[in-house]
């Protein structure tokens, strides 16, 4: 009997061996579009202190990130996790490079309401609702300026509540043109009340409740009254109200406000001296705000499903949003509501913000509004002539209606030729 139990005993201690040795040796395989890998390494690390599951990460850039995730899975280099924004997330589902998540999140019931409803459901795959993404932050556009500004113009801090009547497009407006001074007595204008928006505001018509494509991503609609009119709005900032400097000279001059996902450098490198402040985006006929999406997939090559899915659960939902925000990220508003009291505190105390202000940001993903024209498969192609009649409405040389229209057929053959599929 006694050697029996020795019997037992070893193959008892060598199973709990066995065992220990595959848990030790689990390990996954993470994709990052990064410039930054070791704060994905040390973000990675933690999740390795509580799992016990190590993790290798691999870098490259959104530019490279189709042919690296190609050339991975055609030569049988698997990979589990990959980090994706939109584009690339959309990417994914259509090159069937990723599995969906809803198994998942529904055995460990997945608290979807810790998220914002416009946020975690972008990523549905529409026809079926399935999930395969799960975002962690936003890079969220809001509207920075200087109180300090404000004070000397005699104007009171903007409103922190999206919505608010302070922020709708005519007051926007007239506010920008209090703070556009000549400061010298010169007559000519020192500083003027807003930043040249970015990309001549295109990305903002949300506002009006307009989209550049049809829901389908196959017509353009860039010359329809309603988007003319929309354009028109933001170009008539420096082009009628000369609240903004005209296309060609804005650069290196002074502003008061800025509508952006980061706030100026100058506020930011002396936030006590400018008073830096943050409010929402200013509306139109709605509160909108554009962004970009970052969240996770998971791999159709998972070697380890069950650790793929324990990562992105760790920096979706866990204690791994903050480790993330801490190493890789940081000034993105994570979009986990259980989160947002530590974000909130992070976010405030590095650019000396009130806590009204960073609140505002958060409030932004309840707004999110998209642009879908940003992923057509032909981007690149429409991205020249597009631009180009931007600018050339922003320069003055042409108006909208005429630009768009000349336009308007081969941005639609291109659209055509490369169509979005689900």
């Amino acid at each position: 009997m006694k050697a029996v139990a020795k019997v037992l005993a070893a193959i008892m201690l060598l199973a709990v061996l066995m065992a220990g040795e595959a848990f030790a040796a689990r390990k996954i395989v993470v994709i990052d579009a990064t410039g930054n890998i070791k704060g994905t390494e040390q973000a990675a690390a933690e999740f390795t202190k509580r799992t016990g599951i190590e993790v290798e990460c691999i870098a490259t850039t959104w530019t490279q990130y189709e042919t690296r995730v190609r050339s991975m899975i055609a030569a049988g280099l698997p990979f589990d996790v990959v980090r994706v924004d939109q584009a690339r997330a959309y990417q994914s589902k259509a090159l069937d490079f990723i599995v969906p998540l809803d198994k998942y999140m529904e055995r460990d019931r997945f608290d979807k309401s810790d998220f914002p409803d416009p946020v975690i459901n972008y990523w549905a795959f529409k026809p079926t609702g399935q999930h395969f993404f799960i975002p962690y932050e936003v890079s969220s556009t809001v509207l920075w300026y200087s109180a300090a500004h404000f004070k000397e113009a005699g104007l009171e801090r903007l409103p922190t509540r999206w919505g608010h009547s302070a922020l709708q497009w005519d007051s926007f407006v007239e506010t920008a043109r209090k703070l556009t001074r000549d400061l010298d007595g010169d007559g000519k204008i020192d500083r003027w009340g807003l930043e040249f928006p970015t990309q001549f505001g295109w990305l903002y018509v949300g506002i009006w409740g307009q989209q550049w494509v049809d829901p389908y991503n196959n017509r353009f609609l860039g010359a329809t009254p309603p988007l003319i009119d929309a354009i028109n709005k933001w170009m008539d900032l420096s082009l009628t109200y000369m609240v903004t400097p005209r296309w060609g000279a804005h650069s290196g001059v002074q502003y008061s406000m800025r509508i952006g996902q980061t706030p100026p450098p100058a506020f930011a490198a002396n936030t006590q001296a400018y008073e830096l402040a943050v409010a929402p985006m200013p509306w139109g006929t709605q509160s909108a705000m554009q962004g970009g999406i970052n969240g996770w997939a998971m791999s159709k090559t998972a070697q380890d499903p069950e650790a793929a899915w324990e990562f992105i659960k760790f920096f979706t939902a866990d204690d791994g949003v903050m480790y993330w925000a801490d190493y890789r990220s940081g000034n993105a508003p994570v979009v986990n509501r259980r989160y947002y009291r530590q974000w909130t505190e992070q976010f405030q105390t590095r650019y000396s913000l009130t806590l009204e202000d960073v609140y505002s940001m958060l409030e932004g993903s309840n707004y999110f509004w998209d642009v879908p024209l940003l992923i057509s498969p032909n981007w690149t192609q429409i991205q020249g002539p597009f631009i180009a009649a931007l600018t050339a409405v922003a320069k003055g040389e042409k108006s909208t209606a005429q630009a768009m229209g000349e336009i308007e057929t081969t941005i639609n053959t291109l659209l055509k030729e490369a169509p979005f599929t689900w």
